[in-house]
């Protein structure tokens, strides 16, 4: 993670793993450890103006059968959202990538 700009006007950027804890098992895209980390870092950004969260993978779409995204891990989605509701992060934007049908 990084923080940009004085803490009056700062943004917080988070990069996010998707692919080395990722267990489809067990419906999770982040694993304990980078879930422990993330909580602290969404804490930490509280106050940030701007919190962007980029993922490789889609976050937010929920068609595309054959698309690799969020929603193939939904108990991962649904806790991320929730994590974000509940600290009371404001301001979040996500960034995601790696559609590869031309969009």
């Amino acid at each position: 993670s990084y923080t940009y700009g004085d803490k009056d006007h700062n943004i917080k950027v988070i990069l996010l793993d998707t692919r080395y804890f990722a267990n489809r098992l067990e419906g999770d895209i982040l694993g304990k450890t980078q879930w422990d980390w993330l909580r602290k870092e969404l804490e930490s950004a509280k106050t940030a103006k701007l919190t962007l969260i980029s993922s490789g993978i889609q976050m937010m779409p929920t068609q595309k059968i054959l698309q690799e995204k969020w929603l193939n891990f939904e108990k991962s989605r649904k806790k991320l959202f929730k994590m974000i509701r509940d600290i009371g992060n404001k301001n979040v934007v996500f960034l995601s990538g790696d559609v590869q049908y031309s969009e």
